[in-house]
């Protein structure tokens, strides 16, 4: 099964893209955090990545404190593709670079979100129904938004 399809069935659909959102915008906040720890620009970023390590973090966290022993095999993946991966492909000489900034701060606050929810049933209420929807509806605008903005990309050459 996929991750989000694991992860409905642990905290419900509606957490599943709460903790989607909001760990793919912690994870561009490590990104900023570690410009500017670190020093240099912020250069632009795209995709999804630091959300769906979220996802894999909020498996984590939820198998992790139920207990069961399957979120071993999720850390191991989740290590390898955020961590190792990540590095090594930024250390070859290739034009691509992975934002390891954004998959370590999704996973690490997926891991946060799965620690707190383990004991919820994965029925979803009109509350985390209505707070996923609005998260869903402002990541879409954001997306138009960023579309339109000169800062991001320089339609006129």
């Amino acid at each position: 099964a996929g991750l989000a399809k694991s992860a409905e069935v642990l905290v419900g659909s509606s957490r599943t893209v709460i903790a989607f959102v909001l760990t793919g915008i912690v994870g561009n906040l490590a990104t900023v955090g570690v410009h500017v720890v670190f020093g240099g620009s912020v250069g632009m970023s795209a995709g999804a990545s630091g959300g769906i390590l979220g996802v894999m973090g909020l498996l984590i966290g939820v198998l992790l404190r139920r207990g069961n022993p399957a979120w071993k095999n999720i850390a191991m993946n989740a290590v390898f593709y955020a961590v190792l991966f990540g590095f090594a492909v930024n250390s070859a000489s290739t034009n691509i670079k992975i934002n390891n900034a954004a998959h370590i701060g999704g996973l690490l606050s997926g891991i946060a979100l799965g620690l707190l929810w383990y004991r919820r049933e994965a029925i979803d209420s009109p509350l985390t129904r209505g707070f996923s929807g609005a998260l869903f509806a402002l990541s879409a605008v954001s997306v138009v938004l960023s579309l339109f903005s000169e800062d991001v990309f320089d339609l006129a050459g």
